[in-house]
């Protein structure tokens, strides 16, 4: 069931630019293959209420992926819908019928995402048609990542694998010998992730093999950011990395004291941006470590921000969406819903996308 706050003009729509069911560009969690949770997309810095909330029946806790003015999304009862990113109005649905926690991938006309069975799905992104799907031994929570036809995609069975996106084929797997919640992220052809057995890894996607891993001490549920020759990613105890992304050294460490962080990192500006289960929302410097400033949000965070331009959105397990200046920390608004949030924000022409416990998925303007 869709609710509608706002009613959209037809100049209202055109000026927001989206296409109606039509796929045909690329959308993943944390907005690219690098992960770096950067949108091109111009965000509301000025909060103009709520578009649409669409009623998806069951809980939503995944990310959702916006493409071809569609948004995709998974919920705990198995369900797979697509919905017009203009209105909300439902396009299509898939039943899983399985949980799905995954945040979705989607490359041109193909939608792929994991489930708690172990299965991983691949959708026609126009139809809702099963493309294929791949079958491994345990849950799949991790988001793939889809790039040069291949979908690259990590498990609970502790394997991250290469399969070929238009049949599902598997071209190799790499053991980790740890179950694996990250997501990878790739760049220059080397992918990397972290495991929950406290390792963190890269991995060459010509060769299947590893190019280096570090222990980290500590679970690593964070996807990691790759950039300017850099991997950023925290540990559950509160330990936030920058290695030099050929070879692991490190270039800094910073620690979060008696804190966990769960959620990813943005990196922008030269500057990591994180949230924590304390409630504190960090920026530090991509160079060195050091803080530069701290928004006290005093809610569980375990989502991941989401930047356009000058400012990070993220959200609260108690329910509330904020947007923050990304240069000084500064509250521009915040949007208080009736459901928790674990789900991570996306930016997507003048819209903020996300999912709610209750069964939601929010569009905010």
């Amino acid at each position: 069931m869709k609710t509608k706050s706002i009613v959209f003009t037809l100049a209202a729509i055109t000026a927001l630019g989206i296409g109606c069911g039509a796929t045909g560009d690329t959308a993943m969690f944390r907005g690219d293959s690098r992960r770096t949770g950067v949108y091109d997309s111009t965000g509301p810095r000025v909060f103009g209420g709520q578009a649409w909330s669409f009623q998806s029946g069951s809980e939503v806790s995944c990310t959702p992926a916006v493409s071809g003015g569609s948004v995709f999304f998974g919920n705990w009862e198995g369900g797979f819908h697509c919905l017009d990113a203009v209105s909300g109005d439902p396009i299509w649905s898939f039943d899983a019928g399985v949980k799905i926690s995954s945040s979705p991938a989607v490359s041109g006309r193909l939608v792929c995402f994991g489930s708690w069975d172990g299965t991983l799905f691949a959708l026609d992104a126009s139809s809702g048609e099963k493309m294929w799907e791949f079958h491994t031994d345990q849950e799949v929570v991790a988001s793939p990542l889809i790039i040069d036809g291949v979908v690259y995609s990590a498990g609970f069975d502790g394997y991250l694998r290469a399969l070929n996106a238009e049949t599902g084929r598997e071209y190799w797997r790499f053991n980790a010998n740890g179950q694996i919640f990250s997501s990878p992220a790739i760049s220059g052809g080397i992918l990397y992730f972290g495991a929950l057995n406290g390792r963190f890894y890269a991995v060459n996607t010509a060769t299947s093999q590893e190019v280096w891993s570090i222990d980290a001490g500590s679970e690593v549920y964070s996807t990691p950011v790759v950039r300017d020759g850099a991997v950023f990613f925290a540990s559950y105890d509160g330990v936030v990395y920058a290695l030099n992304a050929a070879d692991g050294t490190a270039k800094w460490t910073h620690e979060i004291a008696d804190d966990v962080v769960v959620g990813s990192g943005a990196v922008v500006n030269r500057t990591v941006l994180l949230g924590t289960r304390r409630g504190d929302f960090l920026a530090l410097d991509a160079e060195d470590g050091r803080l530069k400033w701290s928004f006290s949000s005093g809610q569980e965070v375990i989502s991941s921000p989401a930047v356009s331009g000058e400012t990070v959105y993220f959200s609260s397990l108690e329910g509330f969406l904020f947007a923050v200046d990304v240069s000084t920390g500064e509250l521009l608004w915040e949007y208080e819903t009736s459901s928790p949030l674990s789900s991570s924000p996306v930016v997507h022409r003048g819209m903020v996308f996300f999912g709610g416990l209750d069964g939601s998925l929010f569009a905010l303007m």
